[in-house]
C-alpha cells in the first residue's frame, strides 16, 4: 500500500468515526432535552446498536498498522503523524474490550436511566 493509499484509508476511517460520534452525541442530547420518556428503552437500544457499530470501526482490521505506518513516516505532515500516533495507541486499547461488551454496557446504562 502506498503512502497516498494509507492516507486515504485513514481519512475515510476518521470520517466514519466522526459520523458515528456525531450521531451518538445527538442521540445523547435528544434523550436529555425533552424526548418523550416512553421512548427511553427504544432509544437506549438503538444507541447501544450504534455504539457497537462505532466500536467496530475502532477495531477495524488493519487500521492499527496503517496508523502506525503514517505516524512513523518522516515525510508525512506533522499534524497527521501526531493524529495517527494517538489513533494507533487508542486502537491498541480498543481491541482489548470486545464490541459485545460495549454494547451490553450501553444497554445497561439505558436501563439505569429509566
Amino acid at each position: 500500500m502506498t503512502g497516498e493509499e494509507r492516507r486515504e484509508r485513514f481519512r475515510i476511517w476518521r470520517e466514519r468515526l466522526a459520523s458515528y460520534e456525531l450521531a451518538l452525541s445527538v442521540m445523547g442530547l435528544d434523550a436529555g432535552a425533552g424526548a418523550p420518556p416512553e421512548g427511553k428503552t427504544y432509544r437506549g437500544e438503538k444507541r447501544a446498536v450504534l455504539q457497537g457499530e462505532y466500536r467496530r470501526v475502532w477495531q477495524e482490521a488493519g487500521m492499527e498498522e496503517i496508523a502506525a505506518r503514517i505516524a512513523e513516516d518522516p515525510e508525512e505532515d506533522p499534524d497527521l503523524r501526531r493524529e495517527a500516533e494517538l489513533a494507533a495507541v487508542r486502537l491498541r486499547r480498543e481491541r482489548q474490550v470486545p464490541v459485545e461488551d460495549y454494547v451490553e454496557l450501553e444497554r445497561l446504562l439505558a436501563v439505569s436511566r429509566r
